[in-house]
């Protein structure tokens, strides 16, 4: 098994669709499994504490597992794979006993000191004993969850370097269909909300298991065996954790981010967790679609340029993901934020969910996604960073974002403790959302400009993506103003989910429409655009 080729334009799209078709899937199971969780349990503390005993876990994944994975262990391993097999083998060996043992660790140690963690991670919770302990039976339900998803996120860079992307982008919908059957199961079953909760818990950490299984069949196909071989000297395994140790600083910002906003929105009324949680969820819908798409098909292409001493390839890449990121990012941060209201009545206000928590949850929503273009252009820089191997640029990145966000969710905090009065403001939550996407614009930038700065003389006389921005916001600017006289037509406040899904899906049509009549007047191509690295 050897190393695929560098690839065109055309290609990685091809390869990215794929990716791009199934998330598609994982995104809509996952919108069905919230509509049903906002439909069944509403935003009250037992949900807040389930989000938070899913949040802990998820962070560690993100850092531990995808972020670290997709970032330090490629690139070793596509320059690895290039030259033995039985080197990569071994590779595969030592990392999946090394990640193993202190997956293993970690999971031991939340579980037995989950009141503690509960504690540390949602302090807001300890005024509410029985919230404290339900979300610390939750979390030890969820831990396992942890262990098997992070070495799933190993086995999913070993299939995306052999540009087998559709296992991992299929496998997370195990995850929604997992939670969507314990709810449903629950409600047969006729248990109260919180049982039911106690039930998706479960259900999460049996999504990993089959996760994994599913993952390690499919690579056992490629020539890695079942059964580990481990060198004494671990030679491969710490080649991975000298890039592994920065690029988790740099990979887990946004989730620290995230992870300090759960902390601080414990604190504030009730629901503000589930408000956050939701607006991040239908941010996430254009994130993870499209950009993980892109990323997931660009760091193993600029390993491989960059192995073999590529330059040329490796900057057109950049541009090409560059394009196609604000081609994606630009409309959908307009559309999501003159929609947030229609798309979240459309979704969620059935059942427990109120129209109070629609409007709380539109406000978090386009906090969020004032940061999209820039969360979405952070995979494509950081991805030519890693595959550098240089992660040291994403590091300090993401140190001084994260700085930044701390610091403006302190003045959220500072802001909820001098308020006086029984009738605080209960949107103090959008403040977080805000500070996030601040955060990821300080991130971005500093990615840009330091690649910007570290190639001069290349991009002196090439473009690095950006030169499509005018033309994108002239058509944005038409689509705006559309989509604003449209919202005053088609009023999206009752009726069934099918006659809501008709007429959301109406004003996005002509938003789309009026946006892609737009940018072929101002001169766009958009097959060269997806097609041609230029």
């Amino acid at each position: 098994m050897s190393i695929a080729k560098p690839r065109t334009g055309k290609q990685l799209f091809a390869s990215g669709a794929i990716v791009g078709g199934c998330t598609l899937l994982s995104k809509a199971t996952g919108l069905f499994r919230d509509m049903l969780m906002a439909k069944v349990f509403g935003a009250s503390a037992f949900v807040d504490a389930f989000f938070v005993a899913l949040r802990i876990p998820n962070f560690f994944r993100r850092t531990l597992g995808e972020g670290v994975f997709s970032n330090a262990f490629i690139p070793v391993y596509a320059k690895t794979i290039a030259t033995d097999q039985q080197s990569s083998n071994l590779l595969v060996s030592e990392v999946s006993v090394v990640l193993s043992c202190t997956l293993l660790s970690i999971c031991t140690l939340f579980i037995v000191f989950a009141p503690i963690v509960i504690t540390i991670f949602a302090p807001g919770f300890s005024d509410n004993v029985e919230q404290a302990e339900a979300a610390t039976i939750m979390l030890r339900c969820t831990m396992p969850y942890l262990f098997f998803i992070s070495l799933s996120a190993m086995l999913v860079g070993i299939l995306n370097t052999h540009n087998r992307f559709v296992y991992g982008a299929i496998a997370p919908t195990l995850f929604n269909i997992c939670i969507i059957g314990a709810i449903l199961i629950g409600q047969y079953m006729q248990l109260i909300s919180l049982h039911i909760l106690y039930l998706s818990s479960i259900a999460v950490s049996l999504s990993g298991l089959l996760q994994w299984v599913m993952l390690r069949i499919a690579i056992s196909k490629h020539g890695h065996p079942w059964i580990p071989t481990l060198n004494k000297s671990l030679r491969h395994a710490k080649e991975v954790i000298r890039l592994m140790l920065p690029s988790m600083v740099a990979s887990s910002a946004f989730q620290i981010n995230a992870l300090v906003d759960t902390i601080i929105a414990s604190m504030l009324v009730v629901g503000s967790i589930t408000w956050l949680y939701y607006g991040d969820r239908l941010m996430e819908v254009p994130l993870g679609i499209f950009a993980i798409a892109i990323g997931s098909v660009l760091l193993p292409a600029l390993a491989r340029s960059y192995a073999v001493q590529d330059t040329n390839e490796f900057h057109k890449t950049i541009a090409w993901g560059v394009r196609l990121v604000l081609f994606v990012s630009l409309p959908s941060l307009v559309g999501l934020t003159i929609l947030a209201t229609p798309i979240i009545q459309t979704f969620f206000q059935y059942g427990a969910f109120t129209s109070l928590d629609v409007k709380l949850t539109a406000y978090s929503l386009i906090g969020y996604v004032v940061g999209l273009p820039a969360l979405m252009l952070i995979k494509v820089y950081s991805s030519a960073w890693f595959a550098l191997q240089d992660s040291k640029k994403p590091m300090m990145a993401g140190l001084l974002s994260l700085g930044m966000h701390l610091a403006l969710s302190i003045g959220v905090l500072l802001t909820w403790v001098l308020l006086s009065g029984e009738n605080k403001p209960q949107w103090l939550h959008v403040l977080l959302a805000l500070a996030t996407s601040a955060s990821a614009l300080v991130n971005c930038f500093l990615l840009r400009q330091w690649l910007l700065d570290n190639f001069k003389e290349y991009y002196k006389t090439h473009s690095d993506g950006w030169d499509i921005v005018p033309k994108l916001t002239i058509a944005c600017i038409a689509m705006a103003t559309i989509l604003l006289i449209a919202k005053e037509y088609i009023v999206i406040a009752d009726g069934t989910f099918l006659f809501r899904l008709i007429q959301l899906t109406t004003m996005i049509t002509i938003g789309t429409v009026v946006f892609f009549v737009t940018i072929t007047l101002v001169g766009i191509n958009v097959r060269l655009l997806i097609t041609e690295k230029q």
